[in-house]
């Protein structure tokens, strides 16, 4: 086949004046441009004399990749893979899944695929210039005008001059309509459901035709919306999405009024639209183009009219022609004046393509493989299943299908994701109000205070109910910039302890961001399993799964292992922050929400681990969001002495400078794809208990000249942190770094911290905590567990399963004084909660699933032990498992301190709280404080309703000096969030607040990038460096002379100075010895100031102590003699130097800053 049979045109019967007033002016404009384009190619084909033959299914679709085409075959794959509307699982997963993708559902992904290359590789043409598939499914095609001679040659072309003389007659008549006012609305007879949904006497053959070409018909509900119905299956394979579609389609018409109308002339714009917004109105022309042009798709209309030439009948979107590609391809059938169905390829269909294709020869396309007929009798029945089994998870009976005696995890596929009780709010009071309406509708009534994340920025109290309302407003504030402005702004940072509830307030921000009509994505760390496993547990738990679905990343295995259900469609995304796979996922999803009108908020849980560790990209990172360069954009009249600096210039954030990039090395690939794929598309919230990893992340995710929004859970009264850490006596760890199995072994603090565990020494270990008045249940017991986190080791040597033996081994060694074991180890449950979990119990090992939790693991052990699978441990009917597992063990690391919840309920015992009461913690040598802290706090907890004592403790075996360093490090934190609540700053003036140098944090690390801390702010560090000038002067043997001097001397007649003037003017004089010079030095600089201050006849009292404290040393020093001479022009060099001198440490003591002193 030619370029030229592509090319030709179908022959439009439109003729007279009457059937012109029906064609829209731009649409003859088209037409009249794309005919001329074809008049013009196809002359230049003659005159090239290009005769070639190609062969393929269909005439519309090229087969091959023209030479020259602007898209190759495998960045198309690669356009299609980034905007898909739907969402798939891809190979890149970091998790291998078992691939249970029908040969139905692989099958209409190739045909898209294919029909998407045609769109995009084919010219541009209108509908009633492309070929009709039947037509064009011929074996060979002849060029038409190969053989013709000179005459014939002349005679096609006048033949093309009067089609297009005809269709520019057409548009003069169009143009030549008498305007007077709207015309006559031509009335369609009402269609009752059972008249819409009645099959035409030439149904089969409709049905062949369509078999013909590779498709089948589906059904669709006949109710009057049934474009919409047929539209909403195909894009969100849910029909009862129809009115999702409708709204969308009223929205675009009503956008463009002045490119829609010009369709509109049988009625009034304004009664059009009316009607149109109608339940059970008919769609028409003009609502099928609008919903294309909203979601960016093309419509391919099977017409059951058998004179319909063009067979599908293709209606591109409007905006091809700005150069937008297309991205996914609808297809409807259309059965005249009656009704729409929706059609999908046949899986025959593609294999015969698929055959087509490997005769034509291998094409190289980087798309999934194809599935040979062969290929497909091999693959087991059960995993044949339809498309529609496939897209909506129905199960199919199996090799894998579940027990049959085991009821199927329920899954919710709401018919309203987004009910329209719900009404747009279109203010922050409005919001809010909606908020608190809509969280208190989905809310189970059962719900724990853990699962109700209203209380997360507030309880039921006025300041409670205050703060939340304060909270959600602020946020509100956020969403709507946003929305108006379509981008996003500074990133929020959400702050909240250890164990304190965060995740509630995230799901506070997500469902705000429901009510606007966003969606939502929710990234979490540390690793892809667990962490995806525990947030979609909570969302669940948590109610939203009343109207909205849920989606995620997870692999088969991980849905199997964790009874999580899973939807293809849905507002929300679960997914992975440090797997890149999962990030380009969720481009994918904000990419496919945008098209379809929607804007994407980002919700980053534990956002310090996207500051990942060392990788291989490279990035330039603008001078404004590089946070090395904040102190670049503190202004001028809030610069302290630590900006006094010519290196520190002040830089306008607007200027060329600022938007400079600077090179960044080494660069992870998630935190490079985040920051270069993810940064510009979404609004992000991040949140994490330690924020200062995330705001030194080198790929700069704060803009230096931007407010930045900080808000806060709620402080609970029943939290409990690291503050009530206390090392009890003889448990102080003194080894640097994590213990290997011999020193875990011989470490007397570790066997005592044994012995308390067993023993239940601590005083808070079985006591009853009560309930306040407000709470709904009963009383609990506290059971204390242990948490041993001393070495990341797994399968080696000295790692967790070896000490969980060394532990047994201790405890067997106990013995009382009849020699009879005071403990037995094999009732002792250790959780490994390093690499995979897995459980010690009775002497076995169990395996359980990636991501499952501590009470998830604790009961099905409880489970095996009912059956008796553990010998010597025989459990009772009614026993609560406890009867025979006394102690339990946590044996962590790095996934202990974000992935798990540590304290449960077991489900045998509901008046039983077990909870991490002890621990033996250790921190590595190269101390990274931020990770430490966290996992440290794995014991940390929020009691919630529960009266807690305030003196109440947890008993650790660990190092006093990490221990204070990271209660310093909490202080740090909790600190610089509050002052920037209180007083918000640009975040280069945040950022200059934080007293890292004041609380000798200085030299700590955070993130996996090892950054050090004194980079988050250098606020200080000229106050510090000075007072360890002080600590060397004080140890100055000459100064400790002249102190002792001071206390000493008589200024009068048996007279001595006073405490305060002895302190005052040995700091006058110790600044003498900063320089660490010589005592002739000194001596020479005090006689040179001695000499100014003297000549000063006016002296203010700074200048008079100044003076008297220097003549005491030149006195004490014996010097007196030089100092009698004049001063000169170099005395008065040194002297101002030491003014200057003084004023800095002036302002270093007292820690000011211009700004605040004006204050």
């Amino acid at each position: 086949m030619s370029s030229a049979d592509v090319l030709q045109p179908s022959p439009i019967e439109v003729s007279g004046a009457t059937q012109a007033a029906d064609v829209p002016d731009s649409l003859l404009n088209q037409l009249m441009d794309q005919h001329e384009a074809e008049v013009h190619l196809q002359n230049l084909h003659l005159h090239s004399g290009d005769g070639s033959q190609e062969t393929g299914t269909e005439a519309a679709i090229p087969v091959q990749q023209r030479s020259g085409s602007p898209t190759t075959p495998s960045n198309l794959t690669e356009t299609m893979d980034d905007s898909d509307v739907t969402y798939a699982p891809t190979d890149e997963d970091e998790e291998e899944e078992d691939s249970n993708d029908s040969v139905e559902f692989i099958a209409e992904t190739q045909v898209q695929e294919e029909e998407i290359q045609s769109t995009q590789l084919a010219p541009p043409q209108s509908s009633q210039m492309l070929e009709s598939h039947q037509e064009s499914a011929a074996a060979a095609v002849r060029d038409s005008t190969e053989d013709l001679g000179d005459s014939e040659l002349d005679a096609e072309i006048e033949r093309l001059e009067q089609e297009a003389a005809r269709l520019r007659q057409l548009r003069a008549a169009r143009r030549a309509r008498p305007e007077h006012g709207p015309q006559p609305r031509r009335v369609r007879a009402r269609v009752t459901p059972e008249h819409e949904s009645r099959v035409p006497m030439d149904a089969s053959a409709f049905l062949e035709r369509l078999r013909q070409n590779g498709m089948v018909e589906k059904q669709i509900e006949a109710d009057g919306n049934c474009q919409f119905r047929a539209l909403a299956d195909q894009l969100f394979n849910d029909q009862d999405r129809h009115a999702e579609l409708r709204t969308a389609a009223v929205n675009q018409l009503r956008s463009d009024r002045e490119y829609y109308g010009e369709f509109v002339h049988d009625e009034g714009w304004d009664s059009y639209m009316q009607r149109m917004k109608q339940d059970g109105e008919w769609g028409d022309q003009r609502t099928l183009q609008a919903v294309a042009d909203a979601y960016k798709v093309t419509v391919h209309l099977y017409s059951a009219n058998p004179d319909e030439l063009e067979f599908p009948r293709v209606l591109p979107h409007r905006y091809i022609v700005e150069g937008i590609q297309v991205i996914r391809i609808v297809r409807l059938s259309h059965h005249p004046e009656l009704h729409y169905n929706s059609v999908h390829p046949s899986s025959k269909a593609q294999q015969q393509q698929e055959r087509q294709r490997q005769e034509q020869g291998p094409e190289q396309r980087n798309v999934r493989a194809r599935v040979t007929p062969e290929q497909e009798r091999q693959v087991p029945r059960h995993r044949q299943a339809s498309i529609e089994q496939f897209v909506r998870n129905v199960p199919v009976r199996g090799a894998d299908s579940p027990d049959p005696g085991r009821e199927p995890a329920s899954r919710r596929l709401s018919a309203h994701p987004e009910p329209s009780e719900i009404p747009l709010p279109q203010n922050e009071q409005e919001l809010y109000d909606q908020w608190i309406a809509t969280a208190n509708d989905i809310i189970p009534e059962d719900a724990s205070i853990y699962s109700n994340f209203r209380l997360a920025f507030g309880d039921e109290t006025d300041e409670g109910r205050r703060f939340q309302e304060n909270e959600i407003k602020a946020i509100a504030r956020i969403l709507f910039d946003f929305k108006e402005t379509r981008q996003p702004g500074q990133h929020a940072m959400l702050k909240g302890r250890e164990r304190e509830g965060k995740t509630g307030a995230l799901f506070s921000i997500a469902l705000a961001a429901i009510i606007l009509r966003m969606r939502v994505v929710i990234l979490c760390a540390p690793n892809k399993v667990a962490p995806v496993v525990d947030m979609v547990k909570k969302i669940r738990a948590a109610g939203f799964g009343k109207y909205w679905n849920v989606r995620h990343t997870l692999g088969k295995k991980a849905i199997q292992d964790n009874d999580i259900p899973s939807s293809d469609v849905g507002q929300i995304l679960v997914a992975a922050l440090g797997t890149l796979a999962d990030l380009k996922k969720v481009k994918q999803f904000i990419q496919g929400e945008a098209r379809g009108g929607h804007h994407t908020v980002t919700l980053i849980d534990e956002c310090d681990e996207l500051t990942q560790g060392r990788g291989k990209k490279s990035i330039n990172v603008p001078h404004r969001e590089d946070p090395a360069n904040y102190q670049h954009y503190i202004p001028s009249d809030a610069r302290g002495e630590d900006e006094e600096d010519d290196d520190i210039p002040e830089i306008d954030p607007d200027s060329r400078r600022a938007m400079r990039g600077s090179r960044r090395e080494n660069i992870a690939a998630a935190s490079y794809f985040f920051k270069t794929e993810l940064f510009e598309l979404t609004q992000v919230f991040a949140c994490s208990a330690t924020l200062s990893g995330y705001m030194l992340n080198p790929v700069g995710v704060l803009r230096n000249d931007f407010v930045t929004p900080i808000f806060m859970v709620y402080p609970k009264r029943g939290y409990r942190g690291i503050e009530k850490f206390v090392i009890p006596e003889g448990c102080d760890l003194e080894t640097e770094g994590n213990l290997s199995l011999d020193q875990f072994k011989d470490s007397e603090p570790v066997q005592r911290m044994l012995k308390r565990f067993y023993n239940r020494e601590n005083v808070y270990d079985g006591t009853r905590l009560e309930p306040r008045d407000r709470c709904r249940g009963g009383a609990v017991t506290l059971r204390g567990t242990l948490f041993i986190s001393c070495s990341p080791k797994v399968n080696v040597y000295g790692g967790v399963a070896d000490i969980a033996r060394e532990v047994c081994n201790t405890v067997d060694s106990w013995a009382d004084v009849q020699g009879l074991g005071i403990h037995d180890s094999k009732e002792t449950m250790f959780v490994c909660f390093v690499g995979k979990p897995s459980v010690r119990f009775g002497n076995k090992w169990l395996k359980m699933p990636s991501g499952a939790s501590l009470e998830t693991i604790y009961n099905r052990t409880a489970q095996e032990a009912r059956k008796g699978s553990f010998s010597g441990l025989q459990l009772g009917l009614n026993e609560p498992f406890s009867s025979v597992c006394k102690h339990v063990v946590l044996i962590g690391y790095n996934l202990t301190r974000r992935a798990m919840t540590a304290a449960f309920t077991p489900a045998d015992e509901p008046g039983v709280l077990c909870k991490l009461q002890y621990g033996i913690l250790t921190a590595p040598k190269t101390l990274t404080i931020d990770a430490v802290s966290q996992r440290f706090n794995r014991a940390s907890h929020d009691f919630g309703d529960y009266e807690v004592p305030e003196a109440y403790c947890v008993d650790v075996a660990m190092s006093p000096v990490a221990l204070d360093m990271c209660k310093e490090f909490r202080k740090l934190e909790d600190e610089m969030v509050d002052e920037q609540r209180r007083n918000p700053r640009i975040h280069a003036e945040f950022r200059q607040q934080i007293q890292v140098f004041a609380r000798n944090l200085e030299d700590a690390r955070v993130s996996k990038r090892n950054i050090r801390l004194a980079e988050l702010s250098r606020t200080g560090r000229l106050r510090k460096e000075m007072m360890e000038r002080e600590a060397i002067a004080d140890r100055d043997p000459q100064l400790i002379d002249f102190k002792r001097w001071l206390k000493e001397y008589e200024h009068r007649p048996g007279e001595l100075f006073s405490e305060n003037t002895v302190t005052s003017y040995y700091r006058i004089v110790r600044r003498l010895f900063f320089d660490e010079d010589d005592i002739e030095v000194i001596e020479g600089r005090a006689v040179c100031i001695w000499r100014v201050l003297r000549a000063i006849g006016e002296r203010n009292s700074s200048l008079k102590d100044q003076y008297n404290a220097i003549r005491r040393f030149v006195e004490f020093r014996g010097i007196g003699d030089e100092a009698n001479d004049d001063y000169n022009e170099e005395d008065q060099r040194i002297f101002e130097v030491w003014l200057v001198d003084n004023q800095h440490q002036r302002e270093a003591q007292q820690n000011t800053h211009p700004r605040q002193q004006n204050v």
